[in-house]
């Protein structure tokens, strides 16, 4: 962007610098309310990606696609600091067992449509909750089950609980 504010006044200057400032608090608060509702009723989970963060990632990263010339400079680093070359270091063993890779995480979300999957035994319905998912073990991890997307589902925090209260204390009799 190559604006040429030296042919402005000083007056003009400083009156269009409040302008700016007046419209960027606007917008800034227009899309801090934004962000609320989005967070509000999970549109990201609906995309499926695991976190607002996560999704406004992959929106800024789409964007910059789109806008190669608009993308935000590294000004911080001082030009006389050398680039650092990013390492890969394995993760340890014991955080590979249990991790579970976005992209079975975006399936998992797609597949439940970002909604609570359990079953009351009952009624025969499903919750259909959308606050506060967790990713549930069909077959618990601690009992042996795996990290897939078939053994992997979504439910609430309030069914995640109680199945796991059943599941752990009836495993708890057997031993």
């Amino acid at each position: 962007m190559n604006l040429k504010l030296k042919n402005l006044s000083n007056d003009n200057l400083i009156s269009d610098l409040k302008d700016i400032v007046c419209r960027e608090r606007e917008l800034l608060t227009k899309l801090l309310h934004y962000l609320k509702e989005v967070e509000q009723r999970r549109l990201y989970a609906q995309k499926g990606y695991d976190s607002l963060f996560s999704f406004i990632k992959a929106l800024d990263l789409a964007l910059e696609r789109l806008d190669p010339e608009n993308k935000p400079s590294n000004s911080r680093r001082k030009p006389s600091q050398p680039k650092m070359k990013p390492t890969l270091t394995p993760a340890p063993e014991c955080k590979a067992k249990r991790y579970i890779p976005q992209k079975i995480k975006r399936q998992i979300w797609r597949r439940d449509k970002g909604k609570c999957q359990f079953k009351d035994k009952r009624t025969g319905q499903l919750c259909h909750s959308q606050y506060k998912l967790e990713l549930d073990h069909a077959w618990p991890y601690s009992l042996g089950g795996s990290n897939t997307v078939q053994n992997l589902r979504l439910h609430c925090r309030t069914h995640n609980q109680y199945r796991a209260s059943l599941i752990f204390k009836s495993s708890h009799l057997l031993q």
